[in-house]
């Protein structure tokens, strides 16, 4: 039998030795195809323990590590954990972590369920995966890798609009790399459904919070979010958000909202809000919201309550610069 020692070794016994689920090696310790690595085989379940100075041994087997051979092994990333089940039980995962020759480190994973097989996950759209609750969200597993859509033009002459997209259990992430941003994709029974998700929003005052605009395929929307104040003084605030198509159209929400400051006795820090609406231009282009940008804007002036005219103005010169459009008309949806 070959020879296990060094850190491969000791994870080798952590794991169980002859008795764990990869058992014995079938090969001796190697170095790995980048020079930094080393790695040992194992005669059960495809078993493997491989090693970096930078992140330990940890054991990759399984489907998932079938997987991870097919996309390259270490040049995909060193494992950085061993196999482990996921929060509900049901499925596996490992996480990955790749170095560059700059010394930054990018992660990723490759995540198993029993009905959808092992697929990898990484860049954009696995941290928004991962800030939605990983397989507990939502969406469930992956069911395929992240793949490239096909590219379309906005309107003669300007650019091209890339996107990738990931598809899960219960929808799909799409990731627009001209605009860097990401939309959720769900179906709720024959509704096709887009979520557009501001993250957090600060402002130059003691005010901050985060929103969001979700759209079916039946023209409906929901605009909600959550502002809290958090210094001594009341603040009164207007949130203008536009939907900004490839065509020009930008489908504005808007919204007031007041916020008590630590001196108001009995106040409350928090502005929370829902304003539901419906519109059949959405449904009538829904494949162009599809390609849409997200830009808003938090103003917290008084002289602002008559002056959204000029907020939109200036966002949809944001939207230019996200989309490089032509002329843009809106449509008010969303009501103060």
């Amino acid at each position: 039998m070959p020879e296990v020692f060094g850190a491969i070794g000791d994870k080798w016994k952590k794991l169980g030795g002859a008795g764990s689920l990869i058992g014995n090696p079938i090969t001796g310790e190697e170095p790995t195809s980048d020079g930094i690595g080393r790695r040992q085989k194992f005669e059960k379940l495809n078993g493997m323990i491989y090693w970096h100075p930078k992140t330990g041994a940890n054991c990759v087997l399984g489907l998932i590590g079938h997987r991870w051979l097919e996309i390259g092994a270490e040049n995909f990333g060193y494992p950085i954990t061993d196999e482990t089940p996921t929060s509900d039980g049901v499925g596996r995962f490992n996480h990955f972590r790749a170095f560059n020759q700059n010394g930054q480190t990018s992660d990723s994973s490759i995540f198993w369920h029993p009905s959808t097989a092992a697929f990898e996950i990484y860049g954009a759209i696995r941290d928004r995966w991962a800030s939605m609750g990983w397989e507990k969200s939502n969406l469930g597993y992956p069911t395929r890798q992240e793949v490239k859509l096909l590219s379309l033009h906005s309107l003669p002459g300007t650019q091209h609009i890339r996107r990738r997209t990931q598809s899960f259990q219960r929808g799909s992430l799409i990731y627009n790399s001209l605009t860097g941003q990401i939309l959720t994709s769900t179906v709720l029974g024959t509704k096709f459904i887009l979520t557009f998700d501001s993250g957090f929003v600060p402002t130059d005052i003691h005010l901050g919070g985060s929103y969001k605009i979700v759209l079916n395929s039946a023209g409906e929307s929901t605009f909600s979010g959550r502002f809290h104040n958090s210094g001594a003084t009341n603040i009164d605030y207007i949130l203008v958000a536009v939907i900004m198509t490839p065509s020009g159209i930008g489908y504005t929400f808007t919204h007031k909202g007041h916020t008590d400051g630590d001196l108001e006795i009995g106040g409350d820090n928090n502005d929370n809000f829902v304003i539901t609406g419906f519109n059949t231009q959405i449904k009538d282009s829904w494949k162009e919201v599809g390609l849409a940008a997200l830009v808003g804007r938090v103003e917290a002036s008084d002289t602002l309550l008559g002056g959204i005219n000029d907020l939109l103005e200036d966002l949809a010169k944001e939207g230019v610069k996200k989309l490089v459009m032509g002329a843009v008309s809106y449509v008010l949806i969303g009501v103060i």
